[in-house]
């Protein structure tokens, strides 16, 4: 993602303030078609 790096970037470089943690979830469903999700990692 592109313009999570730029938007990293700026707020370190520019506004001196560090950037926000990154995480990425992704939507799962169980056998009975009910909603989970699953932290895949840390950016």
């Amino acid at each position: 993602m592109d313009s999570v790096k730029v938007n990293d970037w700026v707020s370190d470089e520019i506004l001196k303030f560090p950037h926000p943690h990154h995480v990425k979830y992704e939507m799962f469903l169980d056998k009975g078609g009910k909603k989970y999700q699953n932290l895949l990692e840390m950016l």
